[in-house]
């Protein structure tokens, strides 16, 4: 009878309910932004591109790492 002694007082203990949740909270919020990213990734790149086409064809200069130019790094 030990094992259902023990298990009662499992159940009933509240010490580490609070720590519970907060982890799978955070294990959800930390899931639903993997997917978002898996989902969204490669059309946000996509319109990365777009933007960068469009400001290279109007002569706005780029001041990233990719453009090989010494400004803003």
């Amino acid at each position: 009878m030990w094992f259902f002694d023990r298990s009662r007082h499992f159940v009933q203990n509240e010490n580490g309910a609070v720590s519970t949740d907060w982890i799978v909270l955070t294990a959800f919020c930390i899931g639903v932004s993997v997917a978002a990213s898996l989902i969204t990734g490669d059309s946000v790149t996509d319109y990365g591109k777009e933007i960068n086409a469009s400001m290279t064809s109007r002569g706005i200069p780029n001041y990233g790492s990719a453009g090989g130019n010494k400004g803003l790094n």
